[in-house]
């Protein structure tokens, strides 16, 4: 079964499990990318749709590249960089 996607105040991710901390507040654990946890109060997440998380994962990647032109880099070691990550992922 597919876990929902929520959006925090600080990050966009997948529920992987709930907990109640010692105050019986619901906490939710998000994976946010590959091992890589957040943990937000239940009250404080909105759900998502899989499309705002691609368009916000677009976004993201929108704001590497321009990083990676600032410092330097051309589109041939961009493109390379990004195959990269994708071999390194699958």
């Amino acid at each position: 079964m597919t876990k929902q996607l929520y959006r925090s105040h600080r990050a966009f991710g997948r529920e992987v499990a709930r907990a109640t901390d010692g105050d019986n507040k619901e906490l939710v654990i998000l994976e946010t990318a590959d091992q890589t946890m957040a943990v937000s109060p239940a009250h404080m997440l909105m759900p998502v749709s899989s499309g705002e998380a691609i368009f916000e994962a677009r976004v993201r990647l929108a704001h590497a590249v321009t990083q990676a032109r600032v410092l330097g880099a051309g589109s041939d070691a961009i493109l390379e960089m990004v195959q990269q990550a994708l071999d390194d992922t699958a």
